[in-house]
């Protein structure tokens, strides 16, 4: 997906109401499906957040997240190599031949009920 603001959120789906948006934001982000850094209570109202969608990452040009199915997520901890299928993700996801060496020190986790996201601060 791409940066964007609440603002800009709701011009562009023409809700009327905050709450509203910020309870469906804050429903995808706990099922996996989507992710930004953070919670939605503490969003800046015309600041722009990077937005993560589990299916696809559209045409972002930022690369700070990506997600694992939950139910792998067993695999990964017990996996020989975690690295190396953490990497696999990674290259699923954005198409790339590998993860960027910035993430080895500086990864974090954000557990989804479908999906669970790695991340970068």
């Amino acid at each position: 997906m791409k940066r964007m603001s609440l603002k800009e959120m709701m011009e562009k789906l023409q809700d009327e109401r905050i709450l509203s948006l910020k309870g469906k934001l804050q429903r995808y982000k706990k099922e996996g499906t989507l992710f930004f850094k953070g919670t939605i209570h503490d969003m800046d109202w015309n600041k722009p957040m990077e937005l993560y969608c589990a299916w696809s990452p559209g045409t972002i040009k930022y690369r700070n997240a990506f997600p694992v199915p939950s139910s792998h997520y067993w695999r990964l901890v017990n996996h020989q190599n975690p690295w190396q299928l953490l990497s696999s993700y990674y290259h699923d996801y954005y198409k790339t031949k590998k993860i960027p060496k910035k993430w080895a020190s500086n990864l974090y986790i954000f557990k989804g009920e479908k999906f669970i996201w790695f991340f970068i601060q």
